[in-house]
């Protein structure tokens, strides 16, 4: 029995990807009863979708303070479960829950994305209020 490890080099560099058109629908919401919240991201690889390792944000709420939890979103076409509309075409999305526990203020929404290099994308801050 024999085992090897190799790593394949196609020749090309690793470039980061790069994210825009970030969407919180809605940005401004009075709740009273549990609301959803639609959050999507586009994301842009040089060397291709299949380099996308993961899209996330991560959530700070109006005082500033965060659990630093990555919530991972989807391109996966799935709309009931995570908002997205279509498979595999750069749009990440994912459905958040909102109750009247939530704290009320200004949220800051900070998306990101990692390539399989490891390589992180440009970062986008996006404001939620909440009230």
């Amino acid at each position: 029995v024999a085992l090897g490890t190799f790593k394949y080099n196609n020749g090309q560099n690793n470039i980061a990807p790069v994210i825009s058109d970030d969407i919180v629908d809605p940005d401004t919401a009075i709740v009273t009863t549990t609301t959803v919240i639609l959050t999507s991201i586009k994301v842009f690889d040089q060397n291709g979708l299949s380099d996308i390792d993961k899209s996330y944000f991560i959530v700070y709420r109006p005082d500033g303070t965060t659990n630093n939890n990555q919530n991972l979103m989807f391109d996966d076409g799935n709309i009931s479960e995570h908002g997205d509309q279509i498979a595999n075409d750069g749009v990440y999305s994912l459905l958040i829950q909102i109750t009247s526990s939530n704290q009320k203020g200004t949220y800051r929404i900070e998306f990101q994305a990692k390539d399989r290099g490891a390589k992180l994308s440009n970062i986008i801050n996006h404001s939620l209020l909440i009230q």
